[in-house]
């Protein structure tokens, strides 16, 4: 090979620091560099990537593109065998001859030895294995201590070879050879009892947490450093190194490191590289060391690790090189994965807190925000265990928590943290706290993240008082304030007060730093950025021109903010025509970043961009295009033709070739831009319109009128008309563009919060001096033009123009507008004649008619109101790159700007002395306006008196107009701002009458943004209740996996005893919630608002919206839609891998289909195997990671269709023949597609059953009917779909899976789609068990297991034999028949059928012609009708089953974790024989007190505690075992004490049966208590001697209102009875009556909640806010909880309330609420404990 490079792939650190010693060895820059040299160098070479352990590392990404050399991945992980493309084998171990050569090699032993030592050497390899790690370390072990092969194979053997002393979770029996040569070392070291070996087994141990690469010497001595600088360690002395416990010295001495590390070598446990100072330390040692250490060892050196870490990263690490940078972040990675959350509870909490918080900060220094984000959480969530939601530390972690997410631009989440801990600092600690001020300043940054700029600069200017009054003016947080506020100012168009702060700012850093100090640089330029702005370039120019000298003086002309101010003073030079100057200093910059960055680097790339800009300024227009040519061919390289950078930078290239008369080139620049921005973004997006506008003048410009008319004629450029018309005439204006590419960095951008020299770049002008001479139709255009562009920069006129056009139509904004700019223009006073001859122009109708056209088109393009100050480029920007010629007599003027030479400007309408001052102003070149001089007249336009006077003159305007209506209007418009924008500032005015239900939402602490989204979903009708979709499982399916005990293994033989189980079931709505935002709707998931971002496109049907097709088909290139497709079947797989992970599934899941069997129609259950879509995940992902792979894509479509095929044909009975010699992309794609639909839609149907509607949480209406088709065309006639949903019915198994069931089907059964028909079931009994949740079988106990089965209990009843029929053309056996029914099992043991064979299970027909009446019937039957209580015989049925396990029958039970039917309550599962331990513990009983009404939760426990023995006292024929438990064993004790399952589990087996018996009976008594099904009443059971079974019927109105939160739901039970206890509550006293009235209301309820939030997660850390609103119960039928705390200190013993009340949101907007309150769930549940009262509830009377 040319060239072997090796590369340490443990971490992705190591990846990125090996690259970069390959750079530094071939002279590149930077890791893409690397890439690219090996992609295109034709030598051939050998890239070997190491120690590949980590599947979660996208190892394919670092692969040079194309087919050039060879890459040798090593691993320890078979699952990386998916990037292979040429093979992969195992490597295990040695040839004799190799291992013996090795051994004597490490022995320090000739080679060439005697044939007896070469014997001897062969007994020990073998011994070893013949593993290299082994043979190394035993080789070096004697040649350290002088023995012979003999001596140490007898030492070997004497210590008990390789079995280990504790062997790991990754412990290979395999390597066990490897152990045991280890523990010979170590024991060997442990017997010298020297410092040095006592130094070198600490340092050993430590590196065990670390990466296998570690610069040792360099970490351990910033880490003794740092902890000299705080004179002692924070950890204890036990929690360090020994190497680092040095006290006497103050300066670092490695010498004992060394001595350690040379020992440690010489037992070949580390290896020394790069002159001894890198140690690399194999995988097999680390796992060795961590078995050689008991579990106390491994917990302190966890301790020690982590305090070296936290020392090594106490510094900044943003001063670090990036070396040490990585490579520290690589050790923390690996020493971070080492220890979950569940090592919190065992290390040193205290400690491990502040490392966490130390290892965030590392993180997010190394720009790793959300890694840092993460560890900051889990460091909160210590603290809140340890010391509280309230604690000073608590609070601080939660501010940095706002600060990571505001590094992550989520500013939403940042602002929410910050509000909460600014609340909180404020109650604790008042508003003068310096950590209050700083809760302030961090909530005002959010603010002006999320453009809520005047809100920011209010709480700015609150801290920044605070701050003056508190530490003065000087103080140096003061001056940030200053400076923070100032910044705010100026992006809110407050130039004069920005200005002021900012001299303040500067005079106080001068005085205290210096005027060499960075900041005093950043707070220079800051104030020059200011002045450019307000149109005072020469002072700009001047600050600028120190800026520079300074920071080349201090910081050298090398460093980033040196080249960023050259940059910003040579716009300023190009602002006062000094372009020569400018050129300069851009060529310079351009330099510094390419030997900075590279030259392919987006910094270079600005700079190019911006040297170009200054060529075309200085008129050296030929320079100027050959930089943008090649930049162009840069960017193309670097980011692809689709990227918005390269589009900018086409456009640019375009405008520069019109500069240069390359019409043509333009025209073609501009239509291949055009296309491509449409393909990337969509026609309607800003840069296609763009593109479009620009290429509709470009045609202009080249006489093509007929192609412009046609492209502006598009349905977007519709409002562009007033731009248009002024084209015609002649308007041009000039405005600033710049190049906008991203960047790894904000050093070249900055702002006045950061540590850069400058605060912002500012844009290159392309205008030309300021001397040039302007016609004078020109410079009336671009008068009207800034000024229009100065309006449009304040935000507060911004607003009104949105509010007015909201209101009114375009002919009245116009006309209300005219009249407004006519009183403002006639207020002002011109001082200078040239400012009285621009008024007099502006006020004229035309100028002014002008300005009110041209905002109302922009306001009508429906752009976001928060961005009107960067869109200040207005329809008329298209021509700002025309130039006219400095000398018209050398070049030909072009079309359009004869136009303008020609266009006349004067006013038909005005007056004769208006024309005639109006053409005075412009008519001769005496009173052109210069560039300064045009600056100078928007100032004074824009500020003083009657500037105000016209913004309050607008906003009364929009005020008064403000009313429902407008929403309405804004609404329409389809945009979230500007809905915000609206509610934002007529929040009053607009949420009444028909939005009154917004003031709750807002009570419930929704923001106006919030609002605005439901909003518009609401009010557009939208299908989609959008999500943010979670982070994908990691996938890990495991083909062979069961779950203990599963109904596919025949289950656990056992008695017909109930059995009480101590695991809680899941939540099958959180679940169903879970697996539905992960899997979407055949794999389309609503995870944001565009639908370009989705896999696929869903489209809906008919007038419910119940039908829907569902396709892959987007605009997308191939690769990126087989990106999609993967990402959508790595979700499947990780729901997958989840389910089995908790037990939840096996390894399959089922599937109902359309069948044919004799001649007729059936549903058949069939399963699908994870296999399958593991397999298909695999080459999926090596498709795409091989992409620049013909040959091996052409591998590849064979094999995912014939995997696809097997999944598809798992719906359709036909076979598909898979021909491998001729598979085309989009046939192949069409298959995946297709089997990835069947896959996701097919788990979530899995989840429900298959039963009911077809309703994932993110869908408003539920859908009936759903056409798969693969990646067809959505156009399609749906009806001829390969694949569909559809709704059908079952005949007797209806009584188990419901009404409707969800059946899968091809075009061969589309007549099947009759919901009116019932179909029977073909089905295995496992698969059938799995998938309806039965729970036993009943076997014949003389029959071979899983044959003799007689009966399966499902449901209410039981699944038994009717009936054989006879063979079929589908198979070859004859066909069991079974039925399913009501009550006990009808057992035929002359026909028993088998666990695994497929039975026909409905043999009912319905008779259409019975005569029975319905009604008469019903009477006849009222006889036999019950009351409250058990519905049949429940002893006789008991004493049946109880039966069965005696004799010829045996019972199998199996595990169910997961009850999948929908709708079904808590009740419903939990009233099943088996009886959950954790549902009795919790508080699902209810106690109502007769005495006072007060209502209390208590656990089910203490409910059968006071009911059972009144009821079991009551029958007539009692439990057997009743009285025994009654008298001898205390039930009612056990029941009220701490451990019922240690007393029960110390019955008898038979009175075990009776306990659980005794419970279920009593259950289903009270079953029926509760919210009945109208939701009206609420039922409690009075239990008394002689009427055991009497009940009240509460009506739930007034003061019982608050009793419709107790509805029965996946989340909530209530068994309610009444009791005698008295219940108090502050308000409510005992009546004191000894015969006590009975009011029939409940007053108030005393329970504990907590926050729910949709899927499976709940919120865990929150607390009830006083005066905050929460939704209760069920989407549809929510409640509305407005919490009251008590904040008096002699109330503060009373727990919070929650005032309940009816709700007034649609139930439109209900269904879109993604949290609310529920009670809580278990035990152990984190929950807020609250009295429930009805709002303002009437007292009662009688004592009340």
């Amino acid at each position: 090979f040319w060239g072997i490079f090796w590369i340490n792939a443990s971490t992705e650190a190591m990846i990125i620091q090996s690259l970069l010693e390959v750079a530094r060895r071939l002279g590149l820059d930077d890791v893409f560099s690397v890439m690219r040299y090996l992609s295109e160098v034709a030598e051939d070479w050998l890239l070997i990537i190491d120690n590949t352990d980590d599947p979660s590392i996208a190892l394919s990404k670092y692969f040079p593109p194309g087919g050039k050399g060879s890459i040798l991945i090593t691993s320890r992980n078979p699952e990386l065998a998916v990037y292979a493309t040429v093979g992969s084998t195992n490597i295990d171990t040695l040839s004799p001859e190799e291992a013996i050569d090795l051994l004597l090699r490490a022995a320090g032993v000739v080679i060439g030895s005697d044939i007896a030592t070469r014997e001897s050497a062969r007994l020990l390899v073998n011994a070893l294995d013949r593993l290299p790690l082994a043979l190394d370390q035993a080789g070096a072990y004697m040649k350290q201590n002088g023995y012979s092969i003999e001596e140490y194979m007898e030492m070997y053997e004497t210590a008990g070879g390789p079995a280990p002393k504790r062997s790991p979770k990754s412990y290979d029996h395999r390597k066990g050879s490897v152990l045991g040569v280890f523990d010979l070392s170590l024991h060997c070291m442990e017997e010298m009892s020297t410092e040095i070996s006592l130094d070198a087994l600490d340092v050993l141990y430590f590196l065990t947490f670390v990466s296998c690469s570690i610069n040792v010497e360099e970490l351990l001595e910033r880490a003794w450093v740092n902890e000299m600088k705080h004179k002692q360690s924070s950890s204890p002395r036990q929690y360090q190194l020994r190497v680092l416990c040095n006290p006497k010295k103050i300066e670092w001495q490695p010498f004992r490191l060394r001595q350690a590390l040379v020992l440690l070598a010489s037992y070949s446990l580390i290896r020394l590289e790069r002159g001894d100072k890198v140690v690399s330390i194999h995988p097999l040692v680390k796992i060795a060391t961590q078995t050689h250490l008991n579990k106390d060892e491994l917990l302190r050196y966890s301790n020690v690790t982590a305090s070296t870490l936290t020392a090594a990263a106490g510094m900044n690490l943003e001063t670090e090189e990036y070396g040490f940078r990585e490579a520290l972040l690589s050790h923390l990675d690996v020493f971070l994965s080492l220890h979950d959350d569940n090592f919190e509870s065992e290390i040193n909490v205290v400690g491990w807190a502040e490392s966490l918080s130390s290892f965030s900060a590392a993180f997010r220094d190394g720009g790793q925000y959300e890694r840092a984000l993460e560890l900051e959480t889990r460091e909160i969530n210590l603290r809140k265990q340890l010391l509280g939601g309230e604690h000073l530390d608590t609070l601080r972690s939660m501010n940095r928590i706002s600060c990571h997410l505001r590094d992550l631009g989520r500013s939403h989440e940042a602002a929410t943290v910050s509000k909460s801990v600014l609340q909180t600092r404020q109650e604790l600690l008042g508003n003068e706290h310096p950590e209050t001020l700083e809760s302030m300043e961090g909530l005002a940054s959010s603010y002006s993240m999320l453009g809520q700029l005047q809100e920011a600069i209010k709480l700015m200017e609150r801290a920044l008082d605070l701050r003056r009054k508190l530490f003065g003016e000087a103080d140096d947080g003061t001056i940030m304030d200053m400076s923070h506020l100032a910044a705010y100012y100026r992006r809110f168009g407050r130039y004069l007060e920005a200005l002021k702060l900012e001299k303040a700012v500067l005079f106080n850093r001068e005085r205290t730093l210096g005027q060499a100090h960075p900041d005093t640089l950043i707070s220079m330029n800051n104030l020059a950025v200011t002045y450019g702005e307000i149109g005072r370039v020469k002072e700009a120019t001047i600050l600028q021109e120190k800026v520079v000298s300074v920071s080349i003086q201090i910081l050298g002309d090398g460093n980033t903010g040196s080249a960023t101010a050259m940059h910003n003073l040579a716009a300023s030079y190009n602002k006062l025509g000094k372009h020569s100057e400018a050129v300069n200093l851009e060529i310079r910059v351009l330099e510094l970043r390419r030997g900075q960055f590279g030259k392919t680097h987006p910094n270079t790339l600005r700079a190019m961009a911006n040297l170009a800009t200054a060529y075309e300024a200085a008129g050296q227009k030929r320079e100027g295009l050959d930089l943008r040519r090649d930049l162009l061919q840069q960017t193309e390289t670097m980011l692809g033709h689709d990227h918005p950078a390269t589009f900018t930078v086409m456009a640019d290239l375009a405008t520069s070739r019109e500069a240069t008369e390359g019409y043509q080139d333009a025209v073609e620049l501009r239509e291949k831009l055009l296309q491509l921005a449409e393909v990337q973004f969509g026609r309607d997006h800003p840069t296609a319109r763009k593109a479009r506008s620009d290429l509709v003048t470009s045609y202009q410009i080249t006489d093509q009128r007929q192609k412009a008319a046609e492209l502006r004629r598009s349905p977007e450029q519709a409002n562009e008309s007033v731009g248009e018309n002024w084209q015609a005439e002649g308007l041009s204006a000039k405005t600033n563009e710049s190049l906008s590419l991203p960047s790894t960095a904000d050093a070249e951008r900055g702002s006045s919060d950061t540590d850069s020299t400058c605060s912002e770049e500012t844009s290159i002008s392309q205008t030309a001096s300021g001397s040039s001479v302007t016609p004078s139709g020109a410079a009336r255009a671009t008068l009207v033009e800034r000024i229009t562009a100065a309006f449009e920069n304040d935000l507060e006129l911004v607003f009104a123009y949105e509010d007015l056009r909201l209101v009114m139509s375009r002919r009245k904004f116009i006309q209300k507008h005219m009249r407004l700019l006519k009183n403002y223009f006639n207020d002002l006073y011109p001082k200078t004649e040239e400012r009285r001859l621009a008024t007099s122009f502006l006020s004229s109708s035309r100028a002014r008619r002008v300005v009110a056209e041209l905002i109302c088109n922009r306001i009508s393009l429906n752009k976001q109101v928060v961005q009107a100050p960067e869109e200040a480029q207005t329809d008329l920007s298209r021509l700002d790159r025309l130039e006219l010629p400095v000398n018209s007599g050398e070049k030909s003027m072009s079309p359009l700007a004869e136009e303008i030479e020609r266009f006349d400007f004067s006013d038909q309408d005005q007056s004769s002395d208006e024309r005639e001052d109006s053409d005075k102003a412009f008519s001769t070149e005496a009173h052109e306006i210069s560039a300064s001089a045009l600056d100078d007249l928007v100032h004074s336009f824009t500020t003083g008196v009657p500037y105000s006077q016209y913004k309050t003159s607008l906003q009364k305007l929009a005020n008064l107009r403000c009313s429902p209506q407008i929403l309405y209007s804004a609404t329409r418009l389809g945009t979230v701002d500007a809905v915000r924008g609206l509610l934002e500032r007529h929040f009053k005015a607009v949420a009444v009458k028909e939005f009154e239900w917004l003031q709750e939402l807002k009570s419930l602490g929704y923001g106006f943004y919030d609002i605005a989204e439901l909003l518009l979903d609401d009010m557009n009708r939208s299908p989609w209740i959008f999500l943010k979709q979670p982070e994908p499982q990691q996938v890990s399916i495991l083909p062979d996996f069961h779950t203990s005990n599963c109904v596919h293994q025949g289950g656990k033989k056992t008695n017909s005893a109930p059995r009480l189980i101590t695991t809680d079931l899941e939540n099958t709505e959180d679940l169903k919630k879970f697996i539905a935002e992960n899997c979407g709707l055949a794999g389309v998931v609503p995870k944001s608002r565009d639908p370009k971002a989705w896999t696929g496109l869903v489209t809906f049907f008919g007038n419910a919206r119940s039908t829907a097709s569902i396709t892959y088909d987007i605009v997308v290139s191939r690769r990126e839609l087989v990106s999609r497709i993967c990402e959508a079947l790595q979700r499947f797989c990780g729901i997958a891998s989840y389910l089995q992970k908790k037990g939840l599934c096996c390894n399959s899941f089922t599937l109902l289909r359309f069948a044919s069997i004799t001649g007729s129609t059936v549903i058949e259950l069939c399963t699908i195997a994870f296999r399958l879509a593991l397999d298909l995940y695999v080459v999926l992902q090596l498709l795409i990671n091989n992409w620049e792979s013909p040959g091996l894509i052409s591998r590849c479509l064979p094999r995912l269709s014939k995997i696809a095929n097997e999944i598809i044909c798992t719906i359709c009975d036909a076979k598909i023949p898979v021909n491998e010699d001729d598979i085309g992309f989009h046939s192949c794609l069409d298959k995946v597609s297709l089997a990835v639909q069947i896959l996701t839609l097919g788990i979530y149907l899995y989840s429900q059953a298959h039963t009911g509607d077809v309703h994932p949480f993110f869908l408003t209406d539920p859908l009936s009917h759903i056409y798969l088709l693969g990646i067809q065309s959505p156009h399609r006639d749906y009806a001829k779909a390969c694949i569909r949903v559809t709704p059908s019915r079952l005949t007797c198994m209806a009584g188990v899976a419901g009404d409707v069931v969800n059946v899968f089907g091809s075009l061969e059964f589309s007549e099947a789609s009759v919901t009116e028909q019932a179909y029977d079931l073909l089905a295995s009994p496992a698969n059938l068990a799995e998938t309806w949740d039965a729970w036993r079988l009943i076997m014949d106990a003389s029959m071979p297991y899983e044959q003799g089965i007689y009966a399966i209990e499902v449901g209410e009843g039981f699944i038994s034999a009717a009936g054989e029929i006879s063979e079929s053309r589908d198979h070859a056996n004859k066909i069991p028949k079974l039925h399913w029914s009501r009550g006990g099992p009808l057992l035929d043991s002359k026909m028993p059928f088998s666990l695994h064979e497929k039975a026909l299970i409905g043999t009912t027909t319905i008779n259409p012609s019975c005569p029975v009446d319905e009604h008469r019937s019903w009477m006849c039957a009222t006889g036999a009708m019950e009351t409250l209580g058990a519905k049949e015989s429940y002893w006789e049925r008991s004493e049946a089953q109880a039966g069965l396990q005696g004799g010829q029958y045996v019972i199998a039970q199996f595990n169910m974790t997961w009850v999948k039917r929908p709708g079904t309550t808590l009740k419903h599962i939990h009233l099943r024989p088996d009886i959950n331990l954790p549902f009795l513990q919790s508080d699902w009983g209810l106690q109502i007190s007769y005495c006072t009404g007060v209502a209390r939760r208590v656990s089910l426990c203490d409910l059968l505690a006071d009911i059972t023995p009144i009821l079991i006292e009551e029958l007539l024929q009692q439990p057997p075992g009743w009285k025994s438990l009654r008298v001898d064993h205390n039930i009612v004790d056990a029941l009220k004490g701490s451990d019922f399952k240690a007393w029960f589990d110390r019955l008898v087996p038979e009175l075990q049966s009776d306990v659980l018996r005794i419970v279920r009976y009593v259950l289903l008594i009270l079953q029926d208590t509760g919210i009945d099904q109208s939701g009206d009443h609420l039922v409690a059971i009075w239990p008394r001697k002689g009427n055991p079974l009497g009940c009240f019927k509460i009506p739930c109105k007034n003061a019982t209102f608050w009793a419709r939160m107790l509805q029965d739901s996946s989340d909530c039970a209530t068994f309610a009875y009444v009791t005698p206890l008295c219940l108090e509550t502050h308000e409510w006293k005992c009546q004191e009556l000894q015969t006590a009235p009975w009011h029939n209301r409940s007053v108030v309820l005393k329970t504990a909640v907590s926050l729910h939030k949709s899927g499976v997660a709940t919120v865990d850390q929150w607390r009830l806010r006083h005066e905050q609103s929460y939704v209760l119960g069920q989407p549809g039928n929510y409640l509305i909880g407005k919490a009251s705390i008590s904040t008096s200190i002699a109330t503060m013993h009373i727990p919070p309330h929650l005032n309940i009340s009816k709700t007034v949101i649609p139930a439109s907007v209900q269904a879109r609420i993604k949290e609310h309150l529920r009670e809580k769930q278990c035990t152990n549940a984190p929950a807020h404990g609250v009295i429930v009262v009805a709002r303002q509830p009437q007292l009662f009377s009688l004592g009340f």
